[in-house]
């Protein structure tokens, strides 16, 4: 992934639809997904829209992103906590849908990600659901 995209990545608003909404930002923590979600030690932001990075007209993405629902319905370690929408507020990029995920093992996110072609996820984890970008591409 190269440096651009990188900084993409970095400065997306992930908005968790959630009740209340949440606005995740790399590097920051979001200490509310314990509250809202008990019991659960981390969470991803998984999307299966424009895979790799290449801008996808909106049906495909859609298709795309039943089928990672129907996926992640599969996969019994995964909760599905919430649907997502990554933001990009310099408006280069159009809003990925996406879900938020609970109960997944790192490597298990990381592959999720492979599986639908992106070059990252987002990770949080305890204590502080600290935001971070986990670059799919490197595993």
């Amino acid at each position: 992934m190269d440096s651009e995209l990188l900084k993409a990545y970095k400065n997306t608003d992930y908005t968790i639809l959630t009740s209340p909404v949440l606005c995740v930002r790399i590097g920051e923590a979001e200490l509310a997904l314990r509250e809202i979600y008990p019991g659960y030690s981390s969470f991803c932001i998984v999307t299966a829209y424009n895979p790799k990075s290449k801008k996808t007209p909106e049906a495909d993405n859609r298709r795309a992103s039943q089928r990672l629902l129907q996926r992640l319905k599969s996969m019994s370690d995964a909760h599905l906590c919430a649907k997502t929408v990554a933001e990009d507020p310099q408006q280069k990029w159009p809003d990925e849908r996406g879900f938020l995920v609970a109960n997944l093992s790192k490597q298990d996110a990381l592959a999720l990600g492979q599986e639908f072609s992106q070059h990252a996820i987002v990770w949080l984890q305890e204590p502080r659901f600290r935001a971070e970008i986990l670059i799919c591409d490197e595993v």
